[in-house]
């Protein structure tokens, strides 16, 4: 895939009711020139800033276009969610293509079935608005869940923290690119998701070529047989690709085939000739894992105790610090601010800037708030995330930071989700309302959730079962938790 070039390529956003009131005049005097707003989500959910924004958008001179988030792990079929996605748009002129977004628990249902479905939902809308269409989806996402079907369409990937994102058997060229996501843009409070779109791209939206003869995409049975080859090569990744996008009426386009000369040259220089006579090599024995060693539990606590922190806001609550400086909590305990005081164990007070809120989904809220501490100390301790599983019956542990006393409490894993909210664990750490937004962790001294609500819990003691006082704690392993927490730490 092509590197970012944000000397020729056009300057980006993407915009949800996470970004609340903006500013759109700021917006393009920053020198954003269109914006992805989000419309919908599954089935029957609308964007509650949706059609404000557009409007605002619009007023304001920016080309906009509009997005789904896609939930086919939750049974909807994507006719159903095509027509939620249409019935909310309906009447909205957009410049830029309908997207489909497709990440986080869409994977559940396989990579097969979720590309069949995304090309339900692209042919569905497509056809029924007679408006471009595109897919967005993470870049490792891309490489793992979606198939060449998907081809035909263009693709928004996403990919932080890199100048060219990773490869894919499915695009060799993006048509958008969003790196990060957290940008800073003039009339928005606090991070944006940032986005350049290839230049050619944004031309062929904004001055279509009116008239022109339809295009023939079919390729004779020669040309294919050297696709496939070129495949097996290494100079392409997949004929269908080839055929769709660069074959026009029997020749490839000139800057496909400056491509395909490249790769060639590429693999070429980096072929490395074959002995004749190759010396068999045994097989190396991999090295093995250092198997993980629990902590001892008075170390535990004295780390939890440390990464600790008293949140004061309303009643008050507790946090937890990790790595480069965040601070994670609930959001009934941080109540939306976008600035919040936390106090360490050692009586340090900190001021900590919002970074991300999680979404809801469908209807139901993870509860999760993620803060940044202003101008952290070098020394400010933190506790990592967990990278084992969880299971029934793990020891836990947890800190409730009240304003002058830091209480540590323990239990046991109980239900590792819940059937309400499947992102949520049982334990019976016998926690208080002050440990809301507090860590729960393991007996490596490892984050495994975030403490979100007080309830009683069923423990088996021999043959009998009986309700102890417990907790319900957001699970930072669930795919639709650690995909969020991944894009912002």
């Amino acid at each position: 895939m092509q590197p970012r070039n944000s000397a020729v390529n056009i300057k980006m956003i993407d915009v949800s009711h996470h970004q609340k009131t903006i500013d759109w005049k700021k917006v393009v005097a920053d020198g954003v020139r269109g914006v992805f707003i989000k419309a919908t989500e599954g089935v029957g959910y609308t964007d509650p800033l949706f059609r404000t924004n557009v409007q605002g958008a619009l007023a304001a001179g920016v080309k906009v276009g509009f997005y789904h988030y896609c939930r086919p792990e939750t049974g909807n079929t994507a006719e159903k969610e095509a027509e939620s996605f249409l019935a909310a748009v309906a009447g909205l002129q957009a410049t830029l293509p309908h997207v489909l977004d497709a990440e986080g628990d869409a994977a559940k249902i396989g990579a097969t079935k979720l590309t069949d479905w995304c090309h339900s939902w692209l042919e569905t809308v497509e056809k029924r608005s007679g408006h471009s269409v595109m897919v967005y989806t993470g870049a490792s996402f891309a490489k793992t869940y979606l198939g060449a079907k998907l081809a035909k369409w263009p693709l928004w990937v996403a990919h932080y923290g890199v100048n060219q994102p990773m490869e894919n058997p499915i695009w060799q060229r993006w048509s958008v690119f969003q790196y990060t996501s957290s940008g800073k843009v003039s009339g928005i409070a606090g991070n944006v998701d940032m986005n350049e779109m290839d230049s050619t791209f944004w031309s062929e939206l904004i001055n279509p070529q009116k008239g022109d003869k339809p295009v023939n995409k079919q390729a004779d049975d020669k040309t294919k047989e050297a696709l496939t080859a070129l495949q097996s090569a290494g100079a392409i990744q997949t004929p269908e690709y080839w055929i769709q996008n660069a074959y026009e009426g029997g020749t490839v386009r000139g800057d496909y085939a400056a491509l395909l000369i490249q790769n060639m040259a590429k693999k070429l220089a980096t072929t490395v000739p074959v002995p004749e006579t190759p010396k068999p090599e045994l097989p190396k024995p991999e090295p093995e894992k250092p198997v993980k060693q629990p902590k001892p539990w008075a170390e535990i606590e004295k780390l939890t105790k440390s990464a600790s922190v008293h949140v004061d806001v309303g009643g008050g609550g507790t946090g937890v610090l990790l790595q480069g400086g965040l601070a994670l909590t609930a959001q009934h305990v941080s109540k939306g601010r976008s600035i919040i005081r936390v106090k360490t164990s050692e009586r340090n007070w900190m001021d900590a800037m919002l970074v991300a809120e999680h979404p809801v989904i469908g209807k139901d809220s993870v509860d999760l708030a993620l803060y940044r501490i202003e101008n952290p100390p070098k020394n400010l301790p933190y506790l990592p995330l967990a990278t084992e599983p969880i299971a029934s019956g793990q020891k836990l542990l947890t800190v409730e930071a009240e304003y002058t006393e830091w209480i540590t409490r323990t239990g046991e894993l109980c239900q590792v989700s819940t059937t309400r909210e499947p992102w949520e664990f049982d334990c019976s750490v016998p926690v208080k309302s002050g440990n809301s937004g507090g860590a729960a962790v393991n007996e490596y001294g490892e984050v495994v959730g975030i403490f979100s609500n007080v309830v009683s819990v069923g423990i088996q003691k021999g043959s009998v079962r009986e309700g102890v006082p417990g907790g319900e704690a957001v699970n930072l392993q669930h795919p639709v938790v650690a995909e969020w927490l991944n894009k912002h730490t």
